[in-house]
């Protein structure tokens, strides 16, 4: 995994502009799937080896595509939606007294969001690289390939979270901070979509490389 060309791709050779486009269509919501759709082609761009930026095209497809990711995403988010769900449903009770309970709900929302979260990246690279919808669901390749390549793809699960920390401290500055944060957001997911798809691409690897040496 080469950090540096992930950091550098979204900016070089004409990149600059394919990701400004990007940060401007994600502003605008359900146009924002096209944004989506692109982060997915560049995901699985990268798991093929290839570290380029895409050309803004077959945009019926990136629309499709980045919608399949939210569903994609809904659907791995259910429980802790579900959780979520029910804590307005304590309202009544806390109103009572209850609150202790009500945060605690809250709490394992967010905790299983958290760990749900983690796999989300590898199942998105999985159906990047196959275009098979039902591949972001195939939960043994899935934590298989995790396993395989957990160091790389744990820093890059670190490095994502700290450029967003990053992007959330240089918002506090008025104005300025809210038209860095327009680009940097989409800058972070092109970022992301690089290391994730290279840790897909080393996780198959080595996954026939067992299975050759089988």
């Amino acid at each position: 995994m080469n950090i540096e060309r992930a950091l550098r791709v979204p900016l070089a050779e004409g990149g600059l502009v394919k990701t400004i486009i990007g940060a401007l269509l994600n502003l605008i919501p359900i146009v924002s799937f096209l944004s989506s759709g692109y982060l997915l082609e560049l995901m699985g761009n990268a798991a093929k080896e290839k570290h380029e930026m895409p050309a803004w095209e077959n945009w019926g497809a990136k629309f499709i595509n980045g919608f399949l990711v939210l569903i994609i995403a809904l659907i791995y988010m259910l429980i802790p939606l579900i959780i979520i769900s029910a804590c307005g449903g304590l309202e009544a009770y806390c109103q009572g007294g209850g609150w202790g309970l009500l945060s605690g709900a809250f709490a394992l929302a967010t905790i299983v969001a958290m760990i749900i979260g983690f796999f989300i990246p590898m199942a998105l690279a999985h159906f990047a690289y196959s275009g098979s919808f039902s591949a972001a669901f195939s939960l043994g390749t899935i934590f298989s390939y995790i396993g395989k390549v957990i160091g790389a793809y744990v820093l890059a699960y670190i490095l994502i979270i700290a450029l967003a920390i990053a992007m959330m401290i240089v918002s506090i500055i008025p104005i300025l901070g809210f038209i860095i944060c327009i680009f940097a957001g989409f800058y972070i997911g092109c970022v992301g979509s690089i290391l994730f798809g290279d840790a897909y691409r080393q996780a198959r690897a080595a996954d026939a490389g067992a299975g050759t040496g089988a």
